[in-house]
């Protein structure tokens, strides 16, 4: 590059022409000093130089002078052996270096003075922050020392909050119990609401029962007579009073001047007059005035027990059993308030006049006469016989009144002591009236075989009647034709039918029929149920009675007996029922296993499953081939059992079963 610059001066020498320096005017110099326009300070020489000096490398002037030094000489011996040489680039290079020196030279007092500014607006600033802060601080300070009685303030609202949250706690625990309390109290309303209305339509259904039954009575003209006589006679019992002979003698009896020896003996008088006469009208008045003088506390306690047991034999001598229960009930009604000092005399009282409730065929109000007896008082000794007679008598006069529930609690009380009584001599007969009355709570119950099992047993004792064994052993066959059919009862139906006794009773004919299985027809039926008590004639839930139940099972099972199969339609036929009602009757039985076989609804079909024997006394090839199915499907389900267990073993246990494992 130098050489091509050296031969181009040389070259352009040669062409251009050349001046003499001397040819060229002098320039004229002014060597007076001049001021140019500027806005930069004018700098001293001596402050310019030092600035120049300090731009230099170096940490001090010796450094700085041989830095510089060494700088001229390494290139002046660079240019010099044309290890650098100057070109265009190098030019332009010093130019542009001059230039951005001279704008960093010019530029640099405006950017200090706004770097300066800028750094004071920072410091003003983050100085104004931390007067900030710092008067922050203080008025933080100053609050922390108003709260000084921040922690006692804090333990009592603590204490406060824990006082709060047991009194919600408390709020809350009495706000579930009301709850549940409201919960509990809605429940019993609507039950009481319940039983009103069942009791409402209990007693309405009674009422319309009672009004139906009175209307069909009165229709009889015999009735109406003996209901007007009744009357009549009610009428005159209530205005005759006593004699005016017993009002006087009492009147002096009860007159307190009177010694008690006196009134013992003369009450004893009074009571033998009151009883000499008894056509007399009078004798009933005569009676109760008596009993309710002796009660009035006229004489001691130890004085009036004879006169008022008495007075209770006096009672048994009435012929008309209306004049007892008159009588009886006065005297009860008056003994009410002192039963404890004659617990004796008002349990014979309470016997005479259930005996005339019971002639009339009051059966609840005997009973109820008889309940208000107190068996188990310590003023006197009962003896188990008494109180299991009592019991069982107030058992058989619920039952009387179609009532089986009471009447079983009356039995449960005598089986609790009757294992006390011997079962000989005069005891036998509270032994048989127990196993009776227990026998016919079962019937009422619908129990029909225990019912029928017991009546059988009661046929055998000896100590009943040969009618009532026979009677008893009608009831046994009665309650086992009632029972569904199935093999319990068919066991029940062979024990009656080997009876010898059996031929003498009505039920005889059903029951051979019912024992051979034969079809039972419509007759036979209605004969039979004409004998039937009416709880045995009540209607089930699906609106038939018990017996056309146990009727249309026992057809069926007849049936069964009779075909090997059979169509729904012909079914219902023979049964006089629908075709739903008798698949869904044979459907039924064939769920409970008392029916063997099966049902083709799609065919409408029902396949009974017989034992029939063939003519050369051996089973029939399907009864053959039923038998095979059935121990094929045996050894199946064992060998399906086995494969499972093997698979189990393998799941659990893979090292036993590989160990075992026969192949």
């Amino acid at each position: 590059m130098a050489s091509r610059l050296a031969k181009s001066a040389i070259g352009a020498s040669r062409v251009r022409p050349v001046v003499p320096f001397r040819a060229l005017p002098p320039i004229a110099t002014s060597n007076s000093p001049c001021r140019h326009a500027s806005n930069t300070p004018a700098q001293e020489p001596a402050t310019k130089a030092q600035t120049l000096i300090d731009a230099l490398p170096g940490s001090s002037l010796i450094s700085k002078t041989a830095i510089l030094s060494a700088g001229a000489s390494l290139s002046v011996w660079a240019i010099a052996n044309e290890i650098y040489v100057v070109t265009e680039e190098t030019i332009t290079a010093i130019c542009t270096a001059t230039a951005f020196g001279g704008i960093f030279y010019y530029a640099k007092p405006y950017y200090v003075e706004w770097a300066q500014a800028h750094i004071d607006k920072v410091k003003g600033i983050l100085y104004q922050a931390k007067q900030n802060h710092r008067d922050a601080i203080s008025d933080r300070a100053k609050n922390v020392q108003e709260l000084g009685g921040v922690i006692d303030i804090t333990k009592a609202l603590f204490e406060v909050s824990k006082e709060t949250a047991r009194l919600e706690a408390q709020a809350y625990e009495l706000e579930q119990k009301t709850a549940v309390a409201n919960e509990a109290k809605t429940v019993l309303d609507s039950w009481i609401r319940y039983e009103g209305q069942v009791k409402a339509r209990q007693q309405r259904e009674l009422a319309e029962s009672i009004i139906s039954k009175i209307n069909k009575e009165l229709e009889n003209p015999k009735n109406l007579q003996q209901i007007l006589n009744q009357s009549v006679s009610d009428v005159e019992r209530a205005f005759k009073m006593a004699s005016p002979e017993v009002t006087s003698a009492i009147s002096q009896l009860e007159d307190p001047a009177s010694t008690q020896s006196n009134k013992a003996s003369g009450y004893s008088e009074l009571l033998t007059r009151i009883a000499s006469d008894p056509t007399s009208p009078h004798l009933p008045s005569n009676l109760t005035a008596f009993i309710e003088s002796v009660l009035g506390e006229t004489i001691g306690v130890v004085a009036a027990r004879p006169l008022l047991a008495s007075a209770v034999n006096a009672i048994k001598t009435f012929k008309d059993s209306d004049s007892k229960v008159q009588v009886g009930t006065r005297a009860v009604q008056a003994l009410e308030s002192r039963v404890v000092s004659f617990e004796e005399q008002d349990a014979h009282l309470r016997h005479t006049l259930a005996d005339a409730y019971e002639s009339q065929e009051e059966w609840l109000e005997s009973a109820q006469v008889l309940q208000g007896i107190n068996l188990d008082s310590s003023q006197r000794k009962i003896t188990d016989h008494a109180k299991v007679d009592t019991w069982i008598r107030i058992c058989r006069l619920y039952l009387e009144e179609d009532d089986p529930t009471t009447a079983e609690s009356y039995l449960n009380r005598a089986k609790n002591i009757i294992y006390r009584i011997p079962t000989t001599g005069a005891e036998a007969e509270l032994h048989i009236n127990f196993q009776l009355s227990q026998a016919r709570i079962l019937d009422s119950q619908r129990r029909f075989l225990d019912a029928s099992a017991a009546y059988h047993n009661i046929s055998f004792n000896q100590a009943v009647d040969e009618e009532e064994r026979l009677k008893t052993l009608s009831m046994a066959i009665t309650c086992a034709v009632l029972e569904p059919a199935g093999p319990p009862r068919s066991r029940t139906l062979a024990k009656l039918y080997k009876d010898e006794r059996v031929a003498q009773v009505p039920e005889y004919g059903i029951l051979e029929k019912i024992f051979l299985d034969r079809l039972l027809g419509p007759a036979e039926v209605e004969k039979f149920a004409a004998g039937l008590a009416p709880h045995q004639l009540a209607k089930t839930g699906d609106g038939t009675t018990v017996l056309a139940r146990a009727v249309v099972q026992h057809n069926l099972l007849s049936a069964s007996k009779l075909y090997g199969n059979i169509g729904v339609r012909d079914l219902g036929n023979l049964l006089g029922l629908g075709p739903e009602k008798a698949e869904e009757y044979a459907s039924a039985m064939l769920q409970q296993g008392r029916l063997v076989g099966r049902i083709d609804q799609i065919e409408g079909v029902i396949f009974f499953d017989q034992d029939t024997e063939g003519p050369d006394g051996r089973k029939q090839a399907q009864m053959v081939g039923r038998e095979l199915r059935k121990w094929d499907a045996k050894v199946q389900g064992v060998a399906e059992e086995v494969e499972r267990v093997a698979s189990l073993l393998q799941a659990r246990h893979p090292d036993f079963a590989q160990a075992n494992m026969v192949h």
